[in-house]
């Protein structure tokens, strides 16, 4: 079964037209292009740990009970960093999401041709700027958490930008976001990222594909967006599978978030996402 277009809000579309949505993008849209899953990944840091030259048996046997569980998912990098080492994490990371093989998928190409006031994205990889090249032959602005300034400066100047809230593992692969210690770091310790955060979801309609309730940084989004404006301002939406949320559920993170819930069909999940997003780009194509 297709995602069925009428699903999209006609008020999402109003704001993409007046230039006031933005796009927040998951893991979820890189999966077809070759990189892990916030489970796949943990997966594959245990195994790195496996090759350790010292037993590491204990520890192994606590990280595959707590990769079962994604609220664990951060405490579980924090440990999985500390057992492999700054430098060796960080290459394997480097390695993993910097590989220059790697292609845009045809929704990376897509979402350039939906006219998104920025893009915030949690990947390391460069997909989306490699899109925009492939498509538009340019390269998009990027800036990440540490460039608070210029986002600000970007945001009041209406001006176009992909955001890689979590780093870039080819720009500056050691300010990489993905432990416990990272998130508190910059979600309660840099007041100027703060500062652009709350602006940006503020003022603009956001919208959420490739990410889930099951993503921890998600989840902390959320909540350090609630505690922030205490669900004020615009309605945001995320473009989610219809057994990953039940109605009350969808109706709270309304009530708690002003989070619109545009559900799919769970059959074909990953073309229906493309789906939606081509769905939207057509809706705001000038006729």
């Amino acid at each position: 079964m297709p995602f069925d277009p009428k699903r999209i809000p006609t008020d999402l579309i109003d704001n993409l037209k007046k230039g006031n949505s933005a796009l927040y993008v998951g893991s979820g849209l890189s999966i077809k292009a070759g990189l892990p899953s916030w489970a796949t990944l943990m997966t594959e840091l245990i195994e790195e740990v496996k090759k350790l030259p010292y037993d590491m048996t204990a520890q192994i046997s606590d990280y595959e009970i707590m990769k079962k569980d994604p609220n664990k998912f951060l405490s579980l990098a924090q440990d999985l960093k500390s057992a492999l080492g700054d430098k060796m994490y960080n290459e394997y990371l480097e390695k993993r999401f910097g590989n220059d093989s790697l292609s845009p998928t045809e929704d990376h190409k897509t979402i350039t041709n939906i006219p998104f006031a920025f893009i915030i994205t949690t990947n390391y990889d460069q997909l989306i700027e490699k899109a925009f090249a492939f498509n538009k032959h340019h390269y998009p602005a990027v800036l990440t958490h540490i460039s608070s300034r210029d986002i600000a400066y970007k945001l009041w100047n209406n001006q176009f930008f992909i955001l890689k809230a979590h780093g870039d593992v080819v720009i500056r692969k050691d300010e990489i976001i993905m432990t416990e210690r990272d998130y508190r770091e910059i979600l309660f310790k840099s007041q100027g990222f703060q500062t652009v955060l709350q602006v940006m979801f503020s003022t603009k309609s956001i919208v959420f594909v490739g990410t889930s309730f099951t993503d921890p940084d998600f989840i902390l989004l959320m909540r350090y967006l609630h505690t922030a404006y205490d669900g004020g301002g615009p309605t945001h939406y995320i473009l989610i599978n219809e057994n990953e949320v039940l109605d009350v559920e969808a109706k709270r993170n309304m009530e708690d978030f002003n989070l619109h819930s545009i559900k799919y069909n769970p059959e074909n999940d990953r073309e229906q996402v493309g789906q939606f997003l081509t769905a939207l780009k057509d809706s705001v194509s000038v006729v």
